[in-house]
């Protein structure tokens, strides 16, 4: 891919303009900086649509299982490199994740690796496990293995706890994005998400802590409280 390309250049250690290559990170930033630009020229253009501004916490069940999100959708897709892609919640009550839910290009496919950390602490909660992603573009569903697999343990939460539900892209390197989905804080029933909650990592199987304009990369949970 040209990014790819554009990469290796840059971090070329006979690069004049890149002594020692270590230019990676400033290559990067510039292409994040590019393709805002682009996608607030969509907007102009009417060619992709800005999120929709934030709306009240529908009416729920509070006992029912339910997701992080609900009618939004991404506004772009991506595929400039390989990353861990994450969503940071928290719930009102204790409960167990019993799917993963992740929105896709029409053509990703391949394996994803699923993690759960602990924002807070930077542990490793739950993970990895291999999701192999097929089919049509759109929102998927992994419904998460029940006691008592053996060898499973649940992915349990506790209230009021900050986490990260966090799906690597895959081989393809495919993934959506809502530039500014966080602009504002998602909110739905027991889950709550904070501005900014969309992050990110370009280093494979660590907790993904960067975030670039509030992005949202619909990473999801399926939540079923105590």
């Amino acid at each position: 891919m040209w990014f790819g390309g554009l990469v290796i250049f840059f971090t070329d250690s006979g690069n004049p303009d890149c002594p020692g290559g270590n230019c990676r990170a400033a290559v990067q930033q510039r292409y994040r900086d590019a393709r805002a630009i682009y996608a607030q020229r969509l907007v102009d253009a009417g060619g992709a649509q800005p999120p929709p501004p934030p709306q009240p916490p529908p009416v729920c069940n509070s006992s029912d299982p339910h997701s992080i999100f609900t009618s939004q959708s991404p506004n772009l897709y991506e595929n400039d490199g390989a990353y861990e892609l994450g969503t940071r919640f928290s719930a009102d009550k204790a409960g167990q994740i019993t799917k993963v839910r992740l929105f896709t290009h029409p053509s990703e496919g391949g394996t994803h690796k699923v993690r759960l950390w602990n924002a807070n602490t930077g542990q490793l909660v739950a993970g990895p496990l291999d999701w192999n992603v097929s089919g049509v573009g759109g929102w998927k569903e992994l419904a998460l293995p029940l006691p008592p697999l053996l060898g499973w343990e649940p992915w349990h939460i506790a209230a009021n706890t900050q986490y990260i539900i966090a799906i690597s892209n895959g081989p393809d390197r495919y993934y959506a994005e809502g530039v500014g989905g966080f602009n504002a804080p998602i909110n739905n029933c027991n889950l709550h998400t904070f501005v900014g909650s969309g992050v990110y990592s370009d280093v494979l199987g660590s907790m993904p802590t960067s975030v670039w304009n509030n992005t949202n990369y619909f990473r999801d949970i399926v939540f079923d409280p105590d």
